[in-house]
């Protein structure tokens, strides 16, 4: 009897180091590709600011939902994450609500009804051809290199589950910013709207704010890849494991 529960014991205490040691900067650099792919549309106007963070946002989900599907042990687990994929969806609603707003603020057009419309002509359009390049070579590589690191549940946990909510803290940033930007450069025209007023083209600042939501969202997850602590990773495991069974 006490043969077999001392391995048990041993592996249960051995999950933290081997979500640490699943761990691996080379996502980081796969997302910072990524990133530079965004930068690109945005920067030569193949994509607005709000249609790439509507791809960053179904990436969120997409990854949440593969989490859901390789995480979950029970069925009450399985309908918690469910739960907690809802909750995401509707917080990325209102961060792309925001966006709208944004960019409706500094761009020439400050209707949002066309702002809604601009955003489902994205479906019917070739800029739907570049987020579905977007998120089938980003969920195809982390497949793969879970596949191949030759333990898919731990390499997830550490490098796919666990950085998800680093997108929510770009997000905020990229918010954080676009408000000050607001504040700082815009003025009050006789209708009463306000626009930004910068001495550059309209499209520095949606390039600047996705910037800065790249930088967040790399320079966190490098950090969760290299510097958390054992643990910061038993803490991660108690979120992704809690319907162990």
């Amino acid at each position: 009897m006490s043969s077999t529960t001392a391995p048990s014991a041993d592996s249960q205490g051995s999950k933290s180091l081997g979500l640490e040691n699943a761990a691996s900067p080379l996502p980081v650099l796969i997302l910072v590709l990524a990133q530079i792919y965004l930068l690109f549309l945005l920067a030569t106007s193949r994509s607005t600011f709000a249609q790439v963070m509507l791809m960053t946002c179904v990436e969120s989900l997409i990854a949440w939902l593969l989490t859901t599907l390789f995480f979950s042990r029970t069925w009450q687990g399985f309908f918690r994450r469910c739960g907690e994929m809802l909750v995401m969806t509707i917080v990325l609603a209102i961060f792309m609500l925001i966006f709208g707003l944004l960019e409706t603020t500094w761009g020439a057009d400050s209707d949002l009804s066309n702002w809604f419309e601009e955003m489902r002509a994205m479906v019917t359009s070739n800029r739907f051809f570049y987020a579905l390049v977007y998120l089938v070579v980003l969920a195809g590589g982390w497949l793969f290199m879970a596949w191949r690191s030759g333990n898919s549940r731990h390499w997830w946990a550490a490098n796919v589950a666990a950085p998800a909510s680093v997108t929510f803290a770009g997000m905020f940033m990229a918010c954080v910013a676009g408000g000050i930007m607001i504040v700082l450069f815009s003025s009050r025209l006789e209708q009463g709207q306000r626009v930004i007023q910068v001495h550059a083209p309209h499209t520095i600042t949606p390039i600047l704010l996705f910037i800065v939501y790249s930088m967040t969202r790399a320079l966190i997850s490098w950090t969760m890849a290299t510097k958390f602590t054992p643990e910061e990773w038993r803490n991660t495991e108690a979120k992704l494991y809690f319907d162990e069974a």
